[in-house]
């Protein structure tokens, strides 16, 4: 019963936890069922040195049996590479961040996980939300989304809100932007964006700088601590050669008019949806071919170590018991070591994907 007792201490905050993370581009669209991990991928503490017995703690043996739900692995094919290294430019100039969206859940946590890092209280956000006919198959998942995260705001400090809408200025004329400021009505929030339709737009590069630089022009900006622009859409900006008015240069130049410095974090939802590798069609982790070698020390105070069978070019992430994503890194080795003691304590997935898009997982406890 003790033994129990401190399992439930230790999961339900774990539950709780939507904020503790350095999460970075991700994702997809259904969920993979992580089920209790492999008995060669089981707490060791030296790989030379310790016997593949060792008797784990019931209470910790208890949590590594818990299931975990990741998303699926990635096609990188599913999104313009042209809008992805552009939104990503935006983003690490602006200290922003910029996130893949495949699903209304996805744009949930996500948002979420950038209201919650970046400590919106006070704050000004702005969302920039792309209406144009290609974004049709998506506008359900977005009002979806966008129904829980205007939710959570009720619950911060005095966050103002603005929404501003785009299509396309070159075609869609005088209907290609609107702006509505809520301040802190997020009644009237929800149901403006509840009532959003999509419609025309000319090619796939938008009017996301001209949107910008209009939703700026409209004095909304008051915060003198935090500034958050939240880009959801599907295509890149239209640039000065492709006919646009104005450049990222501009838009950069009007957010920093006022020496408040506004963050960027474009969220981009895939137009392909269907090109996703899911769990119906990608490798198990029960049938795929071992990568990970060993996972070492486990449980770990702050380092780990993930040595995979040989040497290849691997992506490696590691994923709270939520599914969040808090760690990854491109690897040309069969080790990698990563210090874990920034994160919160708690059960913790490693998934390992290979060239071919096989993967391997394993589960290990943080415990300071």
């Amino acid at each position: 019963m003790r033994i129990a007792h401190q399992l439930l201490f230790l999961a339900l905050p774990l539950c709780l936890l939507a904020c503790k993370h350095e999460s970075s581009t991700q994702e997809q669209k259904k969920p993979d069922t992580v089920d209790a991990p492999k008995a060669d991928v089981l707490p060791l503490v030296n790989p030379d040195t310790v016997s593949e017995d060792v008797v784990v703690d019931k209470e910790f043996d208890s949590l590594m049996k818990l299931e975990v739900t990741l998303p699926p692995i990635l096609d990188d094919k599913a999104y313009d590479t042209a809008t992805v290294n552009s939104f990503t430019r935006l983003a690490d100039i602006t200290k922003g961040e910029m996130k893949l969206i495949a699903s209304a859940d996805l744009l949930r946590r996500n948002i979420s996980d950038i209201i919650c890092k970046n400590n919106v209280d006070y704050g000004d956000v702005l969302f920039l939300m792309d209406v144009t006919g290609s974004m049709s198959d998506d506008i359900a998942q977005v009002k979806e989304g966008m129904a829980q995260i205007i939710a959570e705001l009720r619950e911060k400090k005095n966050v103002r809100l603005a929404i501003a809408t785009y299509r396309d200025l070159q075609c869609d004329s005088n209907t290609w932007f609107s702006f509505r400021d809520f301040e802190t009505d997020y009644y009237a929030a929800q149901e403006y964006v509840d009532s959003l339709k999509v419609s025309s737009g000319c090619d796939l590069p938008e009017s996301v700088y001209e949107a910008f630089i209009e939703a700026a022009n409209q004095k909304f900006w008051r915060s003198r601590t935090k500034r958050v622009v939240l880009i959801v859409g599907d295509a890149r900006g239209k640039s000065k050669a492709e006919g646009g008015k104005y450049d990222m240069e501009d838009m950069l130049a009007k957010a920093g008019d006022s020496k408040i410095k506004v963050n960027f974090f474009p969220l981009i939802i895939t137009p392909y949806s269907a090109r996703y590798r899911t769990s119906d069609d990608a490798p198990q982790p029960e049938t795929t071919t071992q990568i990970i070698d060993k996972l070492y020390p486990n449980p770990t105070t702050g380092n780990i170590w993930i040595k995979m069978k040989q040497e290849g070019r691997y992506h490696i992430a590691i994923y709270t018991m939520t599914g969040l994503m808090v760690e990854e890194r491109n690897v040309d080795d069969d080790l990698w070591m990563v210090d874990m003691a920034v994160h919160n304590d708690g059960l913790y997935v490693v998934r390992v994907t290979d060239a071919a898009n096989q993967f391997d997982v394993a589960k290990f406890i943080l415990k300071r």
